[in-house]
């Protein structure tokens, strides 16, 4: 079953699903639903996770948890008062490169973690190519885009291999000649609880598509590249202090994007099958966008 207020994508959508509503209102008078996924502009979210809650349904949203942090401290008690799992959308701890980061952080492999750097860059206009960029989300203030929100995957994917985030310094810039007014450039650096700080540069403006991380340990160094789209170029290089050579921990020419989705949605069901709790559940992402709050425009 599915909910869309959008008629082209109610047709075309239409022969997948027995029953497509256009408003939650109808749909959960009618119908009991144990997990509700959200995927709308971010400025809806909040209310569409209070309404699904109250119709006694776990929840998935889309990343980010909201567009506006006041109005999330607002409703936080009443929504946690329903104690239904909730999940934020985390998909890049669910990519094959970030978790082979992430084993070898855990088992030590370049020993004390000294700082780490990462960055993401996509043209806004090639996101959706056949659609026009400012007419996304992304490109209005008031729906919640901007790039710092689009990509909280890094600073996300960062908290989850080094800890929570104490303290977050940078800028939120517009520079390019992009028709939007939300910020297209964000750099700036989390320092973590473990006193690890992580550097970040994303922006909307780089027309070669690339995702990376660094990591230098006192034993060694990391190095993740993801580039373009369809297909997407992943590799994880290692290099060691101890003998001054380079290693590939993982590689794919051909990387199947759309499996870390399935994977998390899988493990979000699993989650609510079983009664266990989620990682990025609303308090982490609440206090991870509560910190990002602080960056300056």
């Amino acid at each position: 079953l599915t909910i869309d207020i959008v008629e082209p994508l109610n047709l075309k959508i239409n022969t997948n699903f027995n029953k497509i509503y256009n408003n939650s209102k109808d749909a959960y008078n009618t119908n009991k639903y144990d997990i509700t996924f959200i995927c709308t502009p971010n400025h809806l979210h909040l209310e569409q996770i209070l309404t699904a809650v109250k119709n006694d349904s776990h929840v998935f949203v889309e990343k980010p948890l909201c567009n506006d942090i006041n109005q999330a401290k607002s409703l936080k008690n009443e929504i946690l008062s329903y104690n239904k799992k909730i999940m934020v959308g985390c998909n890049l701890r669910f990519h094959d490169s970030v978790k082979v980061l992430k084993s070898a952080v855990n088992d030590n492999y370049i020993g004390n973690i000294v700082y780490a750097k990462a960055q993401f860059a996509h043209f806004l206009p090639n996101w959706r190519p056949n659609l026009d960029y400012r007419n996304f989300y992304s490109s209005k203030k008031d729906q919640g885009g901007g790039i710092y929100k689009d990509a909280i995957h890094e600073p996300d994917y960062l908290s989850w291999l080094f800890g929570k985030v104490n303290k977050i310094e940078g800028k939120l810039y517009k520079i390019s000649n992009l028709e939007i007014d939300t910020d297209d450039l964000a750099s700036y650096t989390l320092t973590h609880k473990t006193g690890i700080k992580s550097f970040i540069h994303v922006d909307y403006i780089r027309q070669d598509k690339i995702r990376e991380c660094i990591i230098v340990g006192t034993k060694g160094t990391l190095k993740w590249l993801s580039s373009g789209k369809k297909p997407e170029k992943a590799i994880v290089n290692y290099y060691s202090n101890s003998n001054s050579n380079w290693s590939t921990l993982y590689q794919n020419e051909n990387f199947d994007n759309n499996q870390q989705y399935i994977d998390e949605i899988e493990y979000f069901i699993n989650c609510c099958a079983k009664n266990l709790d989620p990682f990025n559940d609303f308090l982490e992402a609440y206090y991870l966008q509560k910190a990002l709050k602080k960056l300056i425009s």
